[in-house]
């Protein structure tokens, strides 16, 4: 699975991870920035190098951008099977 995949793939399953798994997933990026700055001194400063969000926040704000997408949508399939 590509990048592509995974961001485009992200609202349908991120909703479902666990509080842990969610933890985890915030962990790779700070070891990521911590790589690729190591100059920097936190993970803010480092987030802020790379023009970035925290992870978590990043996917939940496209998880929310989907359902305001869906439920906006009058002619969205999710809304023409639910009537």
């Amino acid at each position: 699975m590509n990048q592509e995949s995974l961001v485009h793939t992200i609202q349908s399953w991120y909703p479902f991870t666990a509080q842990y798994q969610q933890k985890e997933l915030e962990s790779c990026q700070k070891l990521a920035l911590q790589i690729i700055y190591p100059g920097v001194g936190d993970n803010h400063g480092r987030l802020a190098a790379a023009i970035l969000p925290p992870l978590n926040e990043a996917l939940k704000t496209m998880c929310h951008a989907l359902v305001r997408m869906v439920k906006d949508s009058c002619d969205h399939p999710l809304i023409a099977t639910a009537e």
